[in-house]
């Protein structure tokens, strides 16, 4: 009962996310949920899982999903997808966010990095691990202008700080025109006995 009131909340709290920010920006979005397995939910450290899930959102909102017109305009449907899912395997937790937008922009990401003087060789300037490590750097962001969805600056870094603090670890692969996933493994809690004994 209360584990599916939890998937539930989770969920519940994406989806009003993904309204708030597209509403915004003139955007049109949903999450999709893959799978969620009940065990990961169980022995996540669920508030951390939210709070880096709702910042994960809003990124793929603000920074991946097109606008209805750009979609169609290169051949997708007009509603962007966020895709969720969550899942264990031994004792990590596995949470993979998808968004089919428009992956991310490295020449954006290079000359921003360059203007803050956080790379400064002009061959990491090239390097897509390089350029994806300044994602996470504080008060990093390329959105134009700070609002309440991205911009602030607080996304990526915050969300790395919290994933670090666990010992877990985020990864992000992304394809040009195609969406971008982002990968976070955290350390499961220990099992309840109760969870024990049903298992």
């Amino acid at each position: 009962e209360s584990r599916l009131q939890e998937e539930h909340v989770i969920v519940q709290s994406l989806q009003r996310v993904i309204d708030k920010a597209s509403a915004d920006l003139g955007k049109r979005a949903r999450l999709t949920v893959k799978s969620i397995d009940p065990r990961a939910i169980e022995r996540a450290p669920r508030r951390v899982v939210k709070d880096v899930l709702v910042q994960l959102v809003r990124n793929a909102i603000y920074h991946g999903i097109e606008s209805p017109g750009e979609r169609c305009s290169c051949g997708k449907g007009e509603e962007g997808s966020v895709s969720l899912a969550i899942g264990i395997s031994g004792d990590r937790i596995e949470i993979a966010l998808t968004d089919d937008g428009k992956g991310l922009d490295f020449a954006a990401i290079g000359a921003k990095a360059r203007d803050l003087g956080l790379i400064t060789e002009s061959k990491r300037l090239s390097d897509r691990n390089a350029l994806l490590q300044v994602l996470f750097s504080p008060g990093f962001s390329t959105a134009k202008d700070a609002s309440m969805h991205a911009g602030r600056g607080v996304g990526l870094s915050y969300v790395r700080d919290r994933v670090r603090e666990l010992k877990g670890a985020i990864r992000i692969q992304s394809e040009d025109g195609k969406g971008t996933t982002f990968r976070v493994t955290l350390p499961a809690e220990p099992a309840t006995r109760e969870a024990e004994r049903t298992a």
